[in-house]
């Protein structure tokens, strides 16, 4: 809002973040950081101008482009920023996490990884954060029974091994 009214904004700013008219200011065509306008206003033969400043930060998505499969605890580790839109000022954390990078090396479960993002210049202003599950399998390392030996000419034998659910 401007005093007296009937003036006019304008400003450096690109793609007229500013309208000359009402002085309504669309964020998204503005520069990260501080904008500069001024506001001049006519009277006859006179003319009087006021500078003002506003400050926009860059909202920075952490939108995710893909789920991540199941993974066994001995997997190689996840490189995690190959899984979101954007990786600018992004980290990740949870159980597993450094440095952006899941490692499975875990017990059985599902873990819950988030994702977060700051604004720049403003850090705290325009957040995002979103999180994912993701389940780590740590399968019964298999036993056989020992058998034999036999000769080739043995009765068939059944085999033994536990858990008995494999194959």
């Amino acid at each position: 809002n401007a005093f007296p009214v009937g003036g006019t904004f304008s400003s450096g700013m690109a793609a007229n973040a500013i309208n000359p008219t009402t002085g309504v200011i669309t964020p998204s065509l503005a520069a990260p950081g501080t904008n500069t306008f001024v506001y001049t206003y006519t009277s006859g033969p006179c003319v009087a101008t006021q500078t003002g400043s506003f400050n926009v930060s860059q909202f920075n998505t952490a939108t995710l482009t893909g789920p991540l499969v199941n993974l066994c605890n001995t997997s190689t580790p996840v490189n995690l920023l190959g899984i979101v839109q954007s990786t600018v000022t992004g980290i990740w954390s949870g159980t597993g996490v450094s440095a952006n990078v899941f490692n499975p090396n875990l017990p059985t479960g599902i873990y819950t990884l988030t994702y977060n993002t700051s604004s720049a210049p403003n850090a705290t202003l325009c957040a995002d954060s979103r999180t994912i599950n993701v389940s780590v399998l740590n399968p019964q390392q298999p036993t056989i029974s020992q058998v034999g030996p036999y000769c080739n000419n043995a009765a068939p034998f059944q085999l033994s091994a536990a858990p008995n659910t494999g194959t």
